[in-house]
């Protein structure tokens, strides 16, 4: 999985899902291993055309770190599904989409449920950016544009 810390977590085992935030007693417990979402999403050589994130109140840890790291850039489509269990969750949730409009556009918000976000196109990076780093150009390290003959 990914997240905002790197490291092994326990997620427990509910009748219709799984979670790092609701413990359930007497349910099924395992340890999981969590890699750090920026730098995964930094090493990925395109933008990231859909996250879909449904990760049962890890999206108030997830999203800010995204934001934080610049990480969310790279991220065209963002789905996400807040969650009510969380403490504070309405003006962290408030807080998380105040930041996301500063690069996304809200297409869509049903409150708790679903909403999604497109990323401004004035953040997409140009198709010259795109195309330096597509494997079409993988031999090809010049900075001049090409000329327009």
């Amino acid at each position: 999985g990914l997240g905002e810390k790197e490291g092994e977590f326990e997620i427990y085992h509910s009748d219709d899902g799984t979670s790092m935030h609701i413990e359930s007693e007497g349910r099924h417990v395992e340890r999981i291993a969590i890699k750090k979402a920026d730098a995964f999403i930094s090493r990925l050589p395109a933008m990231v055309d859909l996250l879909k994130v449904n990760i049962e109140g890890a999206e108030f840890d997830l999203l800010p770190h995204l934001i934080e790291s610049g990480a969310i850039r790279k991220i065209r489509n963002l789905q996400v599904q807040f969650h009510t269990f969380v403490p504070d969750c309405q003006p962290r949730r408030n807080a998380i989409q105040n930041a996301l409009s500063q690069t996304h556009r809200l297409g869509y918000n049903y409150d708790f449920v679903w909403e999604n976000w497109t990323l401004n196109p004035e953040n997409e990076p140009s198709l010259w950016n795109r195309l330096k780093r597509s494997p079409l150009f993988a031999g090809f390290r010049g900075s001049a544009k090409p000329s327009r003959s």
